[in-house]
């Protein structure tokens, strides 16, 4: 999972790229904490990624570029990755 966002942003943006989908969530802060602003999800073709590892690095670029001019999810500047968990 990668986290966008800056420590002054009020916008974070999660990644998940996994073997068969790339999924996004943004998260816009609000008073009360973080509420969910967008959602997307695009699949990927068989062996796009493999036990992890991105075999086919062009498909899931544009696979986030895809999700990320449909939910119109604004991109940061910084980044911040967390390993999956088992």
């Amino acid at each position: 999972m990668w986290l966008l966002g800056g420590s002054k942003s009020r916008q974070l943006v999660g990644l998940d790229i996994g073997s068969s989908s790339i999924k996004a969530v943004e998260l816009k802060s609000t008073k009360a904490g973080y509420e969910l602003a967008s959602f997307g999800m695009e699949a990927l073709a068989q062996d796009t990624v493999v036990d992890g590892a991105i075999m086919d690095a062009p498909q899931v670029a544009n696979a986030i570029t895809k999700i990320f001019e449909i939910e119109k999810i604004k991109r940061r500047m910084s980044g911040h990755r967390f390993p999956a968990t088992p």
